[in-house]
């Protein structure tokens, strides 16, 4: 995808809803494989529990991205809590397509820097490239003390 209006045009085939219960497993399995390839040091199984605790919270803002038409396929997703992104996840065939941003922008509207709650590697290395993303520890305190 090389111009703006590649993206663009990408992004406009694309529907994005909210996370629901048809979603809660592909989310769970996702988030664990990320996690066990982009974080160190981390229980993905203690992890898995907290992101189901932080789904079920009134706070969360999530957002699922399926190409339009096709429900049930999906390509990426997003969570927030409190403002703070959570987690994101895109497909690896369907990234650099600005679904990522896109994801972003759905569940931290208006951030600038979006405020990460759980740092990794990947988050890292969005940082790296440019991306306004900055870990924030008083959204880590906050997300750790739902799995207490």
């Amino acid at each position: 995808m090389g111009s703006a209006a590649t993206s663009r045009s990408w992004l406009e085939c694309l529907d994005v809803t909210a996370a629901g219960r048809q979603h809660a497993n592909w989310m769970r399995q996702t988030f664990a494989r990320s996690l066990r390839d982009n974080a160190d040091a981390i229980d993905c199984h203690a992890s898995v529990d907290l992101l189901d605790r932080v789904l079920r919270d009134v706070r969360v803002r999530t957002a699922v991205v399926s190409p339009t038409g096709y429900p049930d396929t999906y390509l990426g997703w997003a969570v927030a809590f409190c403002g703070a992104v959570v987690f994101a996840y895109v497909a690896y065939e369907s990234r650099r397509g600005g679904l990522g941003t896109c994801l972003l922008e759905t569940v931290s509207p208006g951030s600038n820097p979006w405020r990460f709650a759980f740092w990794t590697r990947a988050a890292n290395r969005m940082a790296a490239k440019g991306y306004p993303c900055v870990y924030d520890l008083d959204a880590h305190e906050s997300l750790l003390s739902m799995a207490r």
